[in-house]
């Protein structure tokens, strides 16, 4: 069996170049193609999964037709792309939380492509900035600083109030405008999810560098938990594959979204722990990580009192036999007209094709 599976794997290898050159044709002159998603992961996130997955959603609610690539099949075919991509496809960058020098792949590839394609128009899909403060941060914010405001049609969507600040003093030169992220805009039918039986409380807890979340912290709420009588589970938001084909994820992200709807209490450090939770309209705890970015997208759901936010472990367990089981309605309205701003952008771009 392991013979045929490696040789299954072999064949997609070496024929990735012939699937990725037939996805791009789309975009020649002879095709209705507007624009190009670059930068979507194959990785194991499944929270990017899902920023995926809402923005193909988007692109298809604004009638804008489009092509896909991977980071790494943007790296492996830019040359190909050079010639596929016309002066009038819109360029549009995956969003999330990969605009600094936390993820030095991602922000590589998208300065290579912004730099190829400098001329384009071009969307960066719902960001958080972040450049470590020391001097390797200082280098990077500078390079970036060259590569974006040398970029003539480019728009930055940032998903919260710190990012703004500092995309302001380094791309000034870019259109900037707000938007959540961009899962937010979704509901509980993007993603196939329906009304689950609930029960017990789930933990969704970071295990990388973005941790704030001490050992002690999630000890002391785990022993709150047992002492209220409630029965809990663990969880994360990785998939099982380091490597996640583009056709896979969907299913992955609703199969997320279904664990956490079947729990009546789910307590996370997670953006995307959040943001599933108050989709599903399951009750959720949450804390921040090691920048800004859970805190400050708290803000878009501060309206939903099924969703909290708190800066201790002390403050969770206050709030965690409050709030286990009771009920909530994911209200879209305050949210939905944020990301006008974004769908005008692609709109007018598309417009000039």
């Amino acid at each position: 069996m392991n013979i045929f599976i490696r040789a299954w794997r072999s064949f997609l290898y070496r024929t990735r170049h012939i699937r990725v050159k037939i996805r791009v044709c789309g975009l020649g002159r002879r095709t209705n193609k507007k624009a190009l998603l670059v930068g979507v992961p194959n990785h194991s996130n499944i929270g990017d999964m899902a920023i995926t997955v809402a923005e193909k959603v988007f692109l298809k609610n604004c009638r804008i037709s489009f092509a896909s690539l991977t980071t790494n099949e943007c790296e492996d075919n830019i040359s190909m792309l050079k010639k596929a991509v016309r002066p009038d496809t819109v360029i549009c960058f995956h969003g999330g939380g990969n605009l600094g020098n936390l993820y030095e792949y991602e922000e590589r590839i998208r300065r290579m492509l912004l730099t190829e394609f400098s001329d384009n128009p071009s969307v960066i899909f719902p960001q958080t900035v972040h450049f470590t403060s020391d001097g390797k941060g200082e280098a990077d914010m500078k390079a970036a600083s060259a590569v974006y405001g040398a970029h003539k049609k480019l728009t930055i969507a940032l998903r919260d109030d710190s990012s703004i600040e500092v995309a302001k003093e380094l791309f000034g030169g870019a259109n900037l405008i707000y938007s959540p992220d961009i899962v937010m805009g979704m509901d509980k039918d993007t993603f196939g999810v329906k009304k689950a039986e609930r029960n017990g409380a789930l933990l969704c807890f970071r295990h990388d560098f973005e941790k704030a979340l001490s050992d002690s912290d999630k000890e002391a709420i785990t022993s709150c938990l047992a002492k209220s009588g409630i029965s809990y589970g663990h969880t994360d938001m990785m998939a099982e594959n380091d490597h996640v084909a583009q056709g896979a994820q969907y299913s992955i992200v609703s199969d997320k979204m279904r664990e956490l709807s079947g729990a009546k209490l789910v307590i996370t450090d997670r953006l995307h722990g959040m943001i599933f939770s108050a989709i599903t309209e399951t009750p959720c705890i949450a804390f921040g990580n090691f920048n800004h970015k859970v805190e400050q997208s708290y803000k878009v759901l501060k309206h939903l009192d099924y969703i909290k936010f708190v800066n201790s472990a002390e403050e969770a367990t206050e709030l965690a036999y409050k709030m286990y089981g009771i009920c909530g309605h994911y209200d879209r309205s305050p949210i939905t007209p944020q990301y006008d701003g974004l769908k005008n952008i692609l709109l007018e771009y598309t417009r000039k094709q």
